[in-house]
């Protein structure tokens, strides 16, 4: 939400330059077409060009670009050839977690039975109607999808993985790849796991037997339910990016392709006339070419300022469409203003921002472990606190180097107590956080917290019937963009604005609040190498965001 930031740095560095470069351009001479000294200056200058080009995309220096081997360590091919591999890795995780979330519940309904002294259990969604679903029933079909997926993957990132002898090869790789028409069907596979979350999070769980003691293994249940289709949202997101990141490492090949052909015929023309080449014409001079150069870079920079407006405003700019068919710095002058008047009419309309602060217990509001629960069978009382470090306990939590790592979600479902429906373009501007605990050892933690898969914003004046829109925001590079924050944490503070605690961070400033996120407790950083999970009794986060009211 920098749109203003933007916007002026458009106005007051890029355009300039292109309006500059565009009048140069205009009144260039054509003195090389009868002057063989001048043209042969030319046909250096543009020899360079396609050089330094092909090194932006191959790497290498302007003089010696690296054809062969195109990509290996840097240059453009090199960037997008990591953004496939980063994107099916993506994609490989998230498809094995849907698998692993099977496993737990697997495990769990085996826990429950044996708890519960029960032979068969099967466990049931049970929907505010009463209607009764199974929860399991997509199961065989899931594990199968996702397996099939996790192959797909490993296909594209065995195509691009090695360095190719040169562009052609690498082009045939990747039409050997398993690259397949995705984007239509993900997307509707993603609208409906979205679907597949709101109606898990409003329905209950049971097993066939009622009982007390299964109240834990039911929450435990529905955690990795709605796991499941947020990793299958992940999964469909991955393919798109995958294969998006595919179609343009295939363009940048062609381009360098391309760029090696026009500086090979250029480099022949250094020691000849082509004035007497019929088939040779040479249409500008270096400074048209500078004019286009520096347009592009400006239209580049104008799509980047329109996303940022639509960002900021959230909702679709119809005016975009018409962009990329502007061809002079004075009507891209003329689009960006229609950008200023449409976030000036936003502000009069809707209002400014206003700061909010929220202040979230991870053990009472998000894992619902408010109040102490009796145990059917032994009748001991399990305290919030007993509840919490058995939930940090759980392996499930752990990785393989006893790190704690917790996955939860805000969420703007209309049953959600955290957040009012009557907010809306609702993003983050500051996280604090508390560790609450006696004795923990520490006195200044740290906790690792990054968002994953969508962010989600409402809209704050677009209905469909009776609910405002909501929007989502992929959280990874083909959107927002992939940001980790490292927050230096207080030991039971008194509240957001405890003196004693370490200042607030910023580092997911602007990003939407309501995300799926997870929490990290690096064991091996040195703040935290004393610290005793086991006397750990909650995480607090201090949230402080800006919002608007809808309209």
């Amino acid at each position: 939400n920098n749109f203003r930031a933007q916007y002026d740095h458009f106005r007051t560095q890029t355009l300039v330059t292109a309006k500059t470069s565009y009048a140069d351009a205009q009144a260039a001479s054509r003195t090389f077409e009868t002057d063989q000294s001048t043209l042969a200056t030319e046909i250096a200058t543009y020899a360079d060009k396609f050089g330094s080009e092909l090194a932006q995309l191959c790497g290498g220096s302007a003089t010696a670009p690296s054809y062969e081997n195109c990509g290996a360590t840097t240059g453009q091919v090199y960037q997008a050839r990591q953004e496939v591999i980063a994107a099916s890795l993506r994609g490989q995780d998230a498809a094995m977690a849907v698998t692993n979330a099977y496993s737990a519940i697997d495990i769990e309904l085996n826990r429950a039975s044996q708890i519960a002294n029960l032979h068969i259990d099967t466990v049931n969604l049970i929907q505010k109607d009463g209607t009764r679903l199974k929860a399991l029933q997509d199961k065989e079909r899931d594990i199968a999808d996702a397996e099939a997926q996790v192959g797909g993957f490993l296909g594209a990132i065995a195509a691009v993985g090695s360095i190719m002898p040169n562009p052609g090869a690498a082009i045939a790789a990747i039409g050997g790849a398993a690259v397949s028409v995705v984007a239509g069907h993900a997307r509707l596979e993603i609208e409906k796991e979205r679907t597949d979350i709101a109606t898990t999070e409003r329905a209950r769980v049971e097993f066939n037997a009622a009982n007390e003691v299964l109240i834990d293994s039911a929450a435990r249940v529905k955690t990795a339910l709605l796991d499941i289709p947020k990793q299958k949202i992940n999964v469909g997101l991955a393919e798109i990016d995958r294969d998006r990141a595919l179609s343009q490492l295939r363009g940048l090949y062609e381009q360098a392709i391309d760029r090696a052909a026009a500086r090979g015929r250029f480099a022949t023309l250094k020691n000849a006339d082509p004035r007497r080449d019929p088939s040779f014409r040479l249409f500008r001079d270096h400074r048209v070419a500078d004019a286009r150069r520096d347009f592009d870079t400006a239209l580049a920079e104008a799509f980047v300022v329109t996303r940022s407006l639509e960002y900021e405003l959230n909702y679709s700019y119809s005016g975009r469409s018409a962009l990329f068919a502007l061809t002079t710095p004075a009507a891209l002058e003329s689009y960006v203003s229609t950008l200023d008047a449409e976030a000036t009419m936003f502000e009069a309309s809707i209002g400014h921002a206003q700061p909010r602060a929220n202040t979230i217990s991870l053990r009472d509001q998000i894992y619902g472990y408010a109040r102490s629960i009796t145990d059917a069978t032994t009748q001991r009382e399990y305290v919030p606190a007993d509840l919490f470090h058995r939930l940090l306990a759980d392996p499930t939590n752990r990785d393989t180097k006893g790190n704690l790592r917790l996955v939860f979600s805000f969420s703007l479902a209309p049953e959600s107590t955290l957040f009012s429906t009557d907010l809306c373009n609702d993003r983050i501007t500051s996280l604090r956080a508390s560790l609450v605990g006696a004795t923990l050892g520490v006195a200044q933690p740290e906790i690792l917290i990054q968002q994953k898969g969508s962010g989600f914003l409402r809209s704050c004046r677009e209905k469909t019937g009776p609910d405002f829109v909501v929007r989502d925001y992929g959280l990874d590079e083909s959107a927002l963009g992939r940001r980790r924050a490292v927050i230096q944490a207080g030991v039971n503070l008194a509240g957001p604005n405890d003196t004693n605690g370490p200042p607030v961070n910023t580092e997911l400033y602007g990003r939407p609040i309501a995300a799926t996120y997870e929490l990290v407790i690096d064991r091996t950083s040195p703040a935290n190498r004393m610290l005793d999970l086991t006397k750990l009794d909650d995480i607090v986060l201090f949230v402080a965001h800006e919002t608007r009211t809808v309209q």
